[in-house]
């Protein structure tokens, strides 16, 4: 959540990367692959604490974005997809949302998942 915060207004790509970093790290894990998870974890803790710095650069840290309006139309829903129709070709569409619906199902926290939820219309 703080992520998007810090990126509002300069686009998403920091905080799409995460849950698709994320996302891929547990499937990995799932797939039986425990030790490249492990070994890619230290990377993605890297990633972390540069995200955590926000945009450093105007010039290379995404320039200036529109936010996109706050949306209750969840991936979860059918209406996501059919306002989607014609972003396919972006895998973006089709990534960010697989991500985040697998790690927040996997929160065993309701408070931060609602938060979560609250600020995902930024990635998805």
């Amino acid at each position: 959540m703080a992520c998007t915060e810090r990126s509002k207004g300069r686009g998403q790509g920091w905080s799409g990367h995460l849950l698709t970093y994320g996302r891929a790290l547990l499937d990995l894990r799932d797939l039986g692959y425990v030790d490249v998870a492990k070994t890619v974890e230290a990377s993605f803790a890297m990633y972390i604490r540069r995200l955590r710095l926000g945009p450093i650069d105007p010039e290379t840290d995404y320039g200036p974005r529109p936010e996109p309006p706050p949306t209750a139309v969840v991936p979860t829903q059918h209406d996501y997809w059919t306002q989607r129709r014609g972003d396919w070709d972006l895998g973006h569409a089709i990534k960010h949302p697989y991500a985040f619906c697998r790690l927040a199902n996997l929160a065993h926290d309701p408070d931060l998942e609602a938060r979560s939820r609250s600020v995902a219309y930024r990635v998805l």
